[in-house]
């Protein structure tokens, strides 16, 4: 019975400096670096449309896309070979 206390209390013990060290390294950071301004947006959201890579398939957001202009329409690509493969034609 007192192994089992002595058990608990150690491992309430280790949850408990778990708490307090991530608490020191978080103000830590923010005092390094400050915090963030809630109207700021995510620096890694991607806005905007989807559009299918006609070589490979790839889906790819508007704004990374490359693009090229092939009979009059735009093509979006995921990767500057996928562009020129399908530029260039069949068997490139």
């Amino acid at each position: 019975m007192v192994l089992l206390l002595r058990v608990f209390l150690l491992v309430l013990l280790l949850f408990l400096l778990r708490y307090l060290f991530q608490s020191l390294v978080t103000r830590a950071k923010i005092a390094l670096f400050g915090r963030p301004a809630a109207s700021d947006p995510p620096h890694n959201v991607i806005t905007g449309r989807a559009h299918k890579d006609p070589l490979c398939g790839t889906y790819v957001a508007e704004e990374l896309a490359i693009k090229a202009t092939a009979a009059g329409q735009v093509h979006y690509f995921c990767s500057p070979e996928c562009r020129d493969r399908f530029l260039n034609g069949p068997g490139t």
